[in-house]
């Protein structure tokens, strides 16, 4: 897994990045964290996206 970026904002945060299984297959994904307030770790929602990439693609080893 590679994490490319990390956004916060109020209760709001995000990440996006790309993952690889055992099989080669390659993910680009990005979560939506909303959390229940600024204080804490408590979870309101979380969003998550996920998009399979064409084998070869990718920024794994740089």
């Amino acid at each position: 897994m590679v994490i490319e970026t990390i956004i916060t904002h109020g209760t709001d945060a995000s990440v996006d990045g790309q993952i690889w299984t055992n099989e080669g297959a390659v993910f680009a994904f990005c979560d939506v964290y909303k959390f229940k307030g600024f204080k804490g770790f408590s979870l309101k929602s979380i969003k998550s996206f996920w998009v399979e990439l064409p084998t070869g693609s990718g920024c794994r080893g740089n």
